[in-house]
């Protein structure tokens, strides 16, 4: 196993309840469906977290972390293939997401699009999601910059993270961008209230 999270993160996570393939690969929404397929050898580590390095759209490359639990699932993924075969994990090359064997097809070839959409809508189906049958890779970009944003996350970061260029099209996820109590004026009296209690 590589090392995958900071020594102050808990190493612990439960097992996917879905195919290790199926968990990890829906589980890196911060990815681009227009972004360049990604390979085993653009896995990586920083600063004791695992990363993923991108190629976006014009050629950037940008590493991306991977949560323990996704690092856990990609782990346990990259195993179950090295033990189908034979190669040590360390040893696997190509593409970091391949088809299986269905039928008559061996798989092994390189995970599209359509088919990441397939396993996402699969998993969506499972949960009893309405919208299963519409959900796209892009639906979890969605996702995850509104959620990031409604947990706090500083727009310039979710921008980052999104490879977005212009910070306005980051904006645009900001749900809670018009609730009152994110007004200025509403924060500036309840500072201006601490500092009079204070005296």
């Amino acid at each position: 196993m590589w090392p995958y999270a900071p020594t102050n993160a808990s190493a612990s996570t439960k097992a996917p309840s879905t195919s290790p393939q199926s968990e990890s690969c829906s589980a890196l929404p911060s990815r681009d469906p227009r972004d360049t397929p990604s390979d085993i050898a653009d896995l990586g580590y920083n600063r004791g977290w695992r990363t993923l390095t991108v190629t976006r759209k014009g050629g950037k490359r940008q590493a991306l972390p991977l949560a323990p639990p996704v690092a856990d699932a990609l782990d346990h993924y990259l195993a179950s293939r090295a033990d189908s075969s034979q190669p040590h994990q360390s040893r696997l090359q190509g593409p970091l997401f391949v088809t299986g064997a269905s039928g008559p097809h061996q798989g092994g070839k390189r995970l599209d699009r359509w088919a990441i959409t397939k396993l996402i809508r699969r998993i969506a189906q499972a949960a009893a999601i309405p919208s299963a049958a519409k959900l796209t890779p892009h639906s979890l970009r969605h996702s995850l910059a509104t959620l990031s944003l409604d947990a706090g996350a500083a727009l310039r970061d979710v921008q980052d993270t999104m490879g977005h260029a212009d910070p306005r099209t980051t904006r645009a996820y900001d749900r809670a961008r018009y609730a009152p109590d994110r007004h200025p004026a509403t924060r500036l009296v309840s500072f201006v209230a601490t500092i009079d209690t204070d005296i």
